[in-house]
């Protein structure tokens, strides 16, 4: 699997409210899990502020990955490079 994002905007626009729904229902899921039935219902600053954390967490995560294999295809590419030149040897 190639870690790279093959969506178009368009696509990862109508993603969006899905993965939003996932959040919502997850936030009110585990809320209510912790603090008692309907506590999610009456806090919704506290669904927010989960819902925020779930995606910022996403965000970071998902970038890393991105570019971490970016960065190593870099490094790879350099390390090539850098064997090529060797290979070459010194000028006389």
């Amino acid at each position: 699997m190639e870690d790279r994002v093959t969506a178009s905007f368009t696509e990862l626009m109508r993603d969006a409210p899905e993965t939003a729904k996932v959040y919502l229902l997850r936030a009110k899921q585990d809320i209510d899990s912790s603090f008692g039935e309907g506590f999610a219902q009456r806090n919704p600053a506290l669904v927010a502020a989960y819902m925020q954390t779930a995606a910022t967490d996403y965000a970071g995560a998902s970038n890393g990955k991105v570019f971490g294999s970016a960065l190593d295809r870099i490094a790879d590419a350099l390390d090539n490079l850098a064997d090529a030149i060797r290979e070459r040897g010194e000028p006389d």
